[in-house]
């Protein structure tokens, strides 16, 4: 007979990679899945996971997105997707950086296809580890984002709604983080010196 807890125990401790759930060390099978646009996989692994968990697989962040089967209490099944971006949100000076993976196009459910998004708007998706608020503002590409809309539907993930705004002198595009002078003091420094015209040896300081 067939004893599924075994098997997939035997069958997760041989073939199973190393990954990390919300940093936690874990065991699991990641598996591809046939798409042309983005990393979307599926993972199976001894170790409880909800919807909206971070998962680290080959120094790769990815997110839960799917519903999580639990199969007799054994093992879970579901649906990861990379997070090749990260974004950075400021609450009054405290930074929380968030993996996210972003999107210009939206899945019309009734034909099965992709439709654009219009210019200057994306969807941006996060675990819901942070309160952020509408109007509240972002860095990314070079570029300000204000959140124009919040979708909590799915549980464990927030699905932000950004369209293109300008930036300000308190931004730090570099960086990108949005206002991160009106809450720090950018200091800007100058080195001074005499020698206009000098040599210096290997391992000698001047």
């Amino acid at each position: 007979m067939i004893n599924i807890e075994s098997d997939m125990t035997y069958i997760l401790d041989n073939l199973g990679k190393p990954i990390k759930i919300n940093n936690v060390s874990a065991i699991g099978l990641v598996g591809n899945i046939k798409n042309n646009n983005e990393d979307i996989r599926k993972l199976i692994t001894k170790s409880p996971i909800s919807r909206g968990d971070i998962v680290i697989y080959k120094d790769n962040n990815y997110l839960v997105t799917s519903d999580v089967d639990n199969i007799n209490n054994i093992y879970y099944k579901a649906i990861i997707q990379k997070c090749p971006h990260t974004v950075k949100f400021n609450f009054s000076g405290t930074i929380k950086e968030c993996p996210c993976f972003m999107e210009t196009k939206v899945l019309d459910v009734q034909s099965g296809q992709y439709f654009p998004l219009a210019t200057g708007k994306m969807l941006v998706t996060i675990k819901d580890n942070v309160n952020v608020v509408l109007q509240q503002r972002l860095i990314k590409f070079g570029e300000a984002w204000q959140i124009d809309g919040i979708d909590k539907t799915k549980k464990g993930l927030l699905i932000l709604n950004v369209s293109k705004t300008t930036t300000n002198d308190n931004d730090d595009k570099e960086n990108e983080i949005a206002d991160r002078w009106q809450y720090e003091t950018k200091h800007l420094y100058t080195i001074e010196t005499t020698n206009t015209d000098t040599t210096i040896e290997q391992n000698k300081t001047l």
